[in-house]
Parts: C-alpha cells; sequence; structure tokens
C-alpha cells in the first residue's frame, strides 16, 4: 500500500474524492499527510521486528562523544546512559563524553515502502480512524474505522510474537527460577 493509497482512504472516510498525486490541490491534503505521518512515527516508536536493532555505538574520537543516526526514533541504552537529542548522555557521571562504545537497541524511523505490509495495514487503518474523527466525526463511522484500526493492531501484535518468537515470561529471573524448581521437584520423584 502506497502513502498516496493510505491518503486517499482517509480522504475516503469523509467523503472526499481521490486524488491522482500527492502534488495534488485539495484542502485536506495538507492535513492529511501530517496525520499520516504523525501515525507513522507513532507506531514505528514502539519498537518491531522490522525497526528494532542491537547495535554497538562507537565514540567518535573527535569530541568523545556517541552519537545516534538521524533514523532513529529511540535509542534503549544501558541504565545511567540516556539519548539527548542525536547524542548519548552519561546520566551518572553528568557528561557527554565518553572511553568505550555502548551497547544499545535503536528504534529505527523507516520509509514506507521498507515496512512490512501488516504494519501499513495498522499504519492505515489508524491514520484513517484519526483523521475521520478529526474532520468527518460521524460517530457511527468513527467506531466502525476504530474497530477495523483495532483488529489491525491486534494482527500485527500477533506477527510481532511470531516474528520474536516469544516465550512469556523467558528474560524473567523469578519466572527462570520458579521453572528451574518445578524441572528439579520433577526430577526427584
Amino acid at each position: 500500500m502506497t502513502k498516496l493509497e493510505i491518503i486517499n482512504r482517509m480522504l475516503g472516510s469523509c467523503g472526499e474524492l481521490p486524488i491522482s498525486s500527492l502534488q495534488a490541490s485539495h484542502s485536506l491534503l495538507p492535513a492529511a499527510t501530517q496525520r499520516l505521518d504523525s501515525v507513522l512515527a507513532s507506531v514505528l516508536s514502539t519498537g518491531w521486528w522490522f525497526n528494532r536493532e542491537k547495535a554497538k555505538l562507537t565514540v567518535q574520537p573527535s569530541d568523545s562523544r556517541i552519537y545516534v543516526t538521524g533514523d532513529t526514533l529511540s535509542c534503549r541504552a544501558p541504565v545511567g546512559i540516556v539519548q539527548r537529542g542525536r547524542v548519548l548522555y552519561d546520566a551518572v557521571n553528568g557528561q557527554y563524553e565518553f572511553t568505550s562504545p555502548v551497547a544499545v537497541t535503536l528504534i529505527r524511523r523507516l520509509p514506507l515502502d521498507q515496512i512490512p505490509e501488516i504494519a501499513v495495514s495498522y499504519i492505515a487503518a489508524r491514520a484513517v480512524q484519526e483523521f475521520q474523527a478529526d474532520y468527518d466525526g460521524d460517530s457511527e463511522k468513527t467506531r466502525l474505522y476504530r474497530d477495523t484500526a483495532e483488529a489491525a493492531r491486534r494482527l500485527l501484535n500477533a506477527e510481532e510474537i511470531r516474528q520474536v518468537q516469544y516465550v512469556m515470561g523467558q528474560d524473567n529471573p523469578a519466572l527462570i527460577t520458579l521453572r528451574n524448581i518445578m524441572v528439579f521437584n520433577r526430577s526427584r520423584r
């Protein structure tokens, strides 16, 4: 699904005719484009299997700082290290300077054409829902679009679970200990 197709769905939710290009003259086009960009950033900032990556950020020799790339929506760093703008900050020591690389998880902004279709479907459904609520407001249509967006979100969450092969509690120390005790007790029978 292209940006134009999503924009046309958004316009259609308010009874507007479709446009043939993103350069067309339409009074709601700037608002629709802005809403789509906002929803895209919001959805991607969650961090999904397709835009989340582990990285080791290196210290720049010129100023001893660590910079994140321009397409980074969020940088999840070890405790005490935070992102300030495009630079990492050592909040424990109160400084921007680092002496060694830092392992982080980056959440990246991706263009629409590099996002899996299941995620684009959710982004489109949510953009349509929010746009229709703002510019049309028909309560029955709002409920329908909200239900559609919620169904698309559930499908995206299910795909996230499949992609990361998530096992509930796999990193929870208390559950790991409990699991080990149960295995030990079974082996003693």
